[in-house]
């Protein structure tokens, strides 16, 4: 999958989700930008999940987080998802 492709599907889910469809930007942080509570949060990774048959490990998620910029999971961006996407797929 491609950047674009990830981020139809990271905007599907929001819309799964959440019940409303949101355009989601590559800046747009899940909690808070987004409008998602953390229980949100692994709700979407799950359905991200099953979208794009890439396995979302948390931990790895926010260690990948912490390297570029030591941000916290509530500062989790629609960039942050697709880059996790993109070397996972490597």
């Amino acid at each position: 999958m491609r950047t674009e492709e990830f981020l139809k599907s990271i905007s599907e889910s929001v819309e799964a989700i959440l019940g409303k469809n949101i355009a989601v930007a590559l800046q747009n942080r899940l909690i808070g930008d987004i409008g998602m509570e953390s229980i949100d949060v692994i709700d979407f990774l799950h359905e991200i999940e099953r979208r794009t048959g890439v396995e979302v490990r948390i931990p790895r998620l926010l260690e990948q987080m912490h390297k570029s910029g030591g941000r916290r999971f509530d500062q989790l961006t629609v960039q942050d998802l697709i880059n996790y996407l993109e070397n996972a797929k490597k």
